[in-house]
């Protein structure tokens, strides 16, 4: 592929314009990409001849028939012609394995810097709401997608960006709004009264004479710029006739980052000797939009005029032939269907190139093949992460080269021919043993047989039929059977005889590993178009609090926060986690008596394990499990102060914190008496009673030990009933 295209911008690296020389090359690298691929193609095409089971011939009952093999069919007509699905069987076993992991893994947020730490926990909130509450089940779908792509290709790829979207509402504006509107459009110094007066009089006069419409209609183009003259026109009209009007105004139906599986050489296309995506020279991006996303693509990207119809002349048409002539197709029907009906192809190029300077950014350009010009200038991708809109998903690295990753129908095929052999060869067996073949003398006359359980036939007296004897089917063919079914097991690490438990749980950790590791590339690229795009009050909405501190900077952005995600397969195994909650607390429990180890955590994790519902309900966030402790500990003490006894659990409770709450809300009423008054002797014993409960709770946690309260209720109530008799004795003698 030629790929000198653009690599050096010259200048500041702005936007401008491509000559059409650059424009000429930058479509023979369409030219480049469709030789290439048509190699790809039919590679692809071979693997999903083997995933799908598909060959010429085939009858929709499994069987062989001459009818539709065009001649005859061997061994007979009927033979088994079985689907031996194998390598489908693996990839959607694979695909149920990865999307079960990713839907339960635990991300991890951890900041660079040291006071990055409660921000971080907070951005794990962010995560999570945009997983469950935007993205929903279509988190899950592309999941899958990629999935599917990654094991049935070899390779996939996951476009990240940030998607809006705009669509059309119908307003109403009255007179009375309008000028207030049209008061603040005119920036008017409001502590000027007399002159706001002024400008607001004279606003409201246009609205009341009709004979002013012509000033009207300016104003109104002027408050509603998107608004063409005609409907300027109308507004105001319906303004002068009624008091109020209607007109369409845009309004942001989608405005968030958004993840879409992509099909590498098919949706995504890139120089074949790419090492890493990321530093590849450049990407190609194809899309099939409907007439309206091309519109409103062309009206938001301001393509011209005459380019935009030029493309919706060509309905269905591709720059890549060999795509549209091969399709992929799944089944015997579906070249009748159109599958690009109603859909036009748009290109976006992204290029990796340099200024005058050599400092190198990407450009991005969009075009299409039937036209003769880019639809855009060439211009600097304005995100700033710095990085193409792409994470790369392989099922394997058997080489430097991305493309070399091979499918699992690429791995599995000699094995499922062989499953397919042996199945058919033992189904005929069983066809010609329970259906013989009837030996009669020559000349013998027609014999109708009746071939069932206890079933009669005639026979002559010239000679007696018989049936052919066929040889028993040979045990051998079952060991290799077996042999081949186990060889699959073991290659990819399937539960199967004389396949050890740790080689199983070795190579599927491995698979889910990999694809994580691209799940949180895909997260962590999220991230950085949420610091970028997303506004700070829907931050703080999302995640409580004070929100976070959104990056702006490019520094900020890159660097300030690392994204992981962490699932252990052996979670699948209820004796393993129980084992490992064994453990923690026989073993690990006694040892870590330092508070260093947050066991709270350890039961986070098996919760998460066991049931993820269980833990989205049940597991509080860390700050908002702060924030209960700590209105707990000061509702605790105001409940002291009234006399009254607060709720004193066993256990459940973060007992250190609320002792620290608890005694600092102590010493701050000792340190300034005059401020709350003097504490009534039963209060003081709810204080003291209180606080040993606390200090009783924080060593039995210290020593992970589950005891009783350590106090005496019914003592304590004893005391504060002598007490109070004194107590009121004594406040009764001051009132005198």
């Amino acid at each position: 592929m030629n790929e000198t295209i653009l690599v050096d911008r010259g200048g500041d690296g702005a936007t401008r314009a491509m000559t059409p020389e650059e424009y000429t090359t930058l479509k023979n690298e369409v030219l480049a990409i469709r030789q290439f691929g048509t190699q790809l193609i039919s590679r692809r095409q071979l693997t999903e001849r083997i995933r799908y089971c598909r060959w010429p011939g085939q009858s929709p009952d499994g069987r062989k028939w001459s009818e539709y093999l065009g001649d005859d069919a061997l061994p007979f007509d009927g033979a088994m012609d079985s689907r031996v699905r194998t390598a489908d069987k693996i990839i959607n076993r694979h695909v149920a394995q990865i999307v079960s992991a990713v839907m339960k893994a635990t991300p991890k947020v951890s900041g660079i810097e040291g006071n990055d730490a409660v921000t971080a926990g907070k951005i794990k909130t962010l995560l999570s709401w945009l997983k469950s509450n935007q993205w929903g089940a279509e988190f899950r779908r592309q999941i899958e997608l990629l999935g599917q792509y990654q094991e049935g290709d070899g390779y996939a790829i996951c476009m990240v960006d940030w998607t809006k979207r705009q669509a059309i509402e119908l307003k109403e504006v009255d007179a009375d709004s309008l000028a207030i509107m049209l008061l603040q459009l005119a920036q008017v110094d409001l502590n000027d009264k007399q002159a706001a007066t002024n400008v607001l009089l004279e606003i409201n006069n246009i609205i009341a004479d009709q004979a002013r419409s012509s000033e009207l209609v300016v104003l109104l183009a002027a408050a509603f710029p998107k608004l063409s003259s005609s409907r300027c026109k109308k507004l105001a009209g319906e303004i002068y006739a009624t008091g109020k009007g209607k007109f369409p105004a845009p309004y942001d139906k989608i405005n968030i980052p958004e993840i879409s599986a992509k099909r590498v050489y098919n949706d995504v296309f890139f120089p074949e000797n790419s090492a890493d995506l990321q530093r590849s020279t450049r990407v190609e991006l194809r899309e099939w939009l409907t007439e309206a996303e091309v519109r409103e693509r062309a009206a938001t990207q301001e393509w011209p005029k005459e380019l935009r119809d030029v493309l919706l002349a060509n309905e269905g048409k591709s720059g890549f032939e060999e795509w549209d002539q091969l399709r992929l197709t799944r089944s015997t029907d579906y070249n009748q269907v159109n599958i690009r009906r109603g859909m036009f192809e748009v290109i976006t190029d992204f290029c990796q190139a340099c200024n005058e300077d050599g400092i190198s950014g990407i450009y991005v350009t969009v075009f299409s093949s039937f036209c003769d010009k880019p639809f855009t200038d060439s211009q600097l991708w304005d995100r700033k992460h710095g990085q193409y809109p792409f994470v790369w998903f392989g099922r394997e690295f058997c080489t430097n080269l991305l493309l070399d990753s091979r499918s699992i129908p690429e791995v599995v095929v000699t094995d499922q021919n062989e499953e397919k052999m042996f199945h058919d060869s033992f189904s005929d067996h069983v066809t010609f043993t329970i259906n013989p073949t009837l030996l009669v003398a020559p000349g013998s006359p027609k014999y109708n047989a009746t071939l069932q359980p206890f079933g009669q036939m005639e026979y002559s007296i010239r000679g007696k039929p018989e049936f052919l004897s066929r040889p028993t089917y040979p045990q051998a063919a079952d060991k290799m059977w077996f042999e081949t079914r186990r060889n699959t097991a073991e290659y990819f690490g399937y539960p199967m005889e004389g396949i050890d438990k740790e080689t199983i749980q070795l190579l599927a950790q491995d698979r889910i590993d990999r694809f994580l590791s691209s799940v949180a590339e895909i997260m962590k690229m999220t991230l950085m178009l949420c610091q970028q795009y997303m506004p700070d009050a829907m931050i703080q909405r999302i995640v409580g609090g004070n929100g976070v501190s959104i990056a702006k900077t490019r520094e900020e952005i890159q660097g300030q926060f690392d994204v992981t995600y962490c699932y252990d397969w052996r979670d699948n195994d209820p004796e393993y986690i129980t084992a490992k909650a064994k453990i923690i607390k026989d073993l690990v429990m006694p040892m870590a008596t330092d508070g260093r180890v947050k066991f709270s955590m350890a039961a986070q994790r098996i919760i998460e394990a066991l049931d993820p519902n269980w833990a989205e309900q049940m597991i509080v966030p860390e700050e908002a499990a702060t924030e209960a402790e700590v209105s707990a500990a000061k509702a605790a003490f105001v409940s002291c102060c009234n006399g009254t006894r607060p709720s004193m659990p066993e256990g459940g409770i973060n007992a250190k914190l609320r002792l620290q709450v608890f005694t600092a809300e102590v010493q701050q009423r000792q340190g300034n008496p005059a401020a709350y008054g003097p504490m009534t002797p039963a209060a003081q014993m709810m204080v003291q009673e209180y606080s040993k409960y606390l200090t009783f709770q924080s060593q039995q946690q210290d020593n992970k030990q589950i005891g009783r309260t350590g106090v005496d209720p019914a003592k304590t109530d004893q005391k504060i009933a002598d007490m109070q008799g004194g107590t009121m004795g004594a406040e009764r003698g001051a009132m005198q």
